[in-house]
C-alpha cells in the first residue's frame, strides 16, 4: 500500500474511533499528527521539523487494546514517519 493510502486508512479508522470515543486526548492528538503527515505527503505543509513529535510506537500502543487494527496501521504509519525523516519520500 502506497504511503497516501495508508494515512488515510488511518483517518478513516480514527474517525471510526472517535464515535465511540469522543474527546479521547490520544486519538485528538494522533488525528491532529495525520493531517501533518497528509500534508507533507501532498505538499500542502513544507516544515518537518515536527516529524519527530509524531506518532511514535507508545501511540499504537495506545490503542493495541481498544482497536489492534488501527494500532497495526499506527505502526504503519510510523515506518511511513521513519522514511520522511530519512528523505526516503
Amino acid at each position: 500500500m502506497n504511503p497516501e493510502a495508508v494515512i488515510q486508512k488511518a483517518v478513516v479508522q480514527s474517525d471510526r474511533l472517535a464515535i465511540d470515543y469522543p474527546n479521547f486526548q490520544p486519538l485528538e492528538s494522533v488525528k491532529a499528527q495525520l493531517a501533518y503527515v497528509k500534508g507533507i505527503l501532498d505538499g500542502s505543509i513544507e516544515d518537518r521539523s515536527r516529524l519527530n513529535e509524531i506518532i511514535g510506537i507508545y501511540a499504537a500502543k495506545e490503542f493495541e487494546e481498544r482497536d489492534m487494527e488501527f494500532a497495526n496501521t499506527l505502526y504503519d504509519v510510523e515506518l511511513i514517519v521513519d522514511r520522511l525523516k530519512s528523505g526516503g519520500l
